[in-house]
């Protein structure tokens, strides 16, 4: 025995029939739409530039905005720890050479500062 009360049947099947039927009609609007969008892509596509300024590719003047600054970073290290540990001329005609980093730091500690000579007044 059941209780015709707790349940509305015929108002479950009308909803059921209302669900299906907009999920049933949503999908074939987006069936129709998709075969729509397939067979207008071909007509989409510009024969020409949009505009002849569209082609000109100059490149802005500096300063420029960095696109990858991590790899910029990791080359300016590089190109600077090249300089900090290589032999090299800083001015030929004066004879100023440039030698690494850790021998100068070792040649500073075994022969220590150069010191000025005190002035007479």
């Amino acid at each position: 025995m059941h209780e015709t009360k707790d349940t509305n049947v015929p108002a479950i099947i009308k909803w059921l029939i209302i669900f299906f039927g907009l999920a049933g009609s949503s999908l074939l609007i987006g069936v129709a739409l998709h075969l729509i969008f397939l067979n207008w892509s071909p007509y989409e596509r510009p024969s020409q530039p949009v505009s002849p300024l569209a082609q000109l590719h100059k490149i802005p003047p500096e300063p420029r905005l960095q696109t990858n600054p991590g790899l910029d970073m990791a080359h300016y290290r590089e190109a600077e720890n090249a300089i900090l540990t290589s032999y090299g001329w800083v001015d030929i005609p004066s004879g100023a050479v440039r030698i690494p980093i850790d021998l100068a730091v070792a040649l500073v500690a075994e022969r220590g500062l150069p010191s000025r000579r005190a002035e007479k007044e």
